[in-house]
């Protein structure tokens, strides 16, 4: 998947709050990456929220987990892919959407 076809399909997934910058920081060049292979909406939910209470228990939040989860959870379709854009060096932040 290409930067421009990973737009698009966050533009699809606006709902989701971290969506949004990622969505800002593609166009000026943001980092990303996308894991290989696919999973079911299940299987990402229940990753979403074990990480976001490690992330907790670890003093470290993280903004889109519990609304990922949630999103899953609605989640109808069969398969999703699990990708990561970094705008860090930028200022801005690392997104997660599924």
């Amino acid at each position: 998947m290409d930067r421009e076809d990973l737009a698009e399909a966050l533009s699809a997934a606006r709902s989701c709050e971290s969506a949004v910058p990622a969505l800002a920081a593609l166009p000026a060049g943001a980092k990303f990456e996308l894991w290989p292979g696919a999973s079911s909406a299940a299987e990402f939910s229940s990753v979403f929220r074990r990480r976001r209470r490690n992330g907790l228990r670890a003093g470290r939040p993280s903004i889109g987990f519990a609304e990922g989860a949630r999103e899953l959870d609605a989640y109808h379709g069969s398969l999703g892919a699990l990708g990561h854009v970094n705008d860090r060096p930028r200022g801005g932040t690392t997104s997660s959407c599924s």
